[in-house]
């Protein structure tokens, strides 16, 4: 996991970032930090100023996450069966609310074809 002393550093001080944090879980040399901001602001969401990446082979079972105990997170990533496990960890975490999407390269944009609520469920598939 990369990303997270940022988010850490603020919730020791007290903090609690107003737009949650972003979690990636493609490989890290995706360009979906910047995808995941047009994405944002096309379903009327405020980005969030605080990413976090979860590499697809890590063990969600031995991240420390309790960083999102009363926070909202937002998931993203390509592999559906990925963003479906993290949207679940956060979700046991104890996060605020929880949200996943699922996309797929188009061009040099990206479709969501997924939306996950917290409990795992799709909320909506293209």
């Amino acid at each position: 996991m990369r990303g997270h002393d940022r988010i850490i550093a603020l919730r020791l001080r007290g903090g609690v970032p107003s737009c949650g944090v972003h979690v990636a879980t493609d490989d890290a040399d995706s360009h979906w930090p910047a995808v995941w901001q047009k994405l944002c602001r096309d379903l009327g969401m405020r980005p969030s100023a605080y990413e976090v990446h979860i590499g697809q082979a890590e063990n969600l079972r031995t991240l420390d996450l309790r960083f999102a105990i009363g926070i909202d997170v937002q998931v993203t990533g390509m592999l559906s069966i990925r963003v479906h496990a993290v949207v679940a960890a956060f979700t046991r975490a104890g996060a605020r609310t929880v949200r996943g999407l699922v996309s797929i390269p188009k061009g040099r944009e990206s479709e969501v074809i997924e939306v996950i609520d917290g409990a795992g469920g799709a909320l909506w598939l293209a």
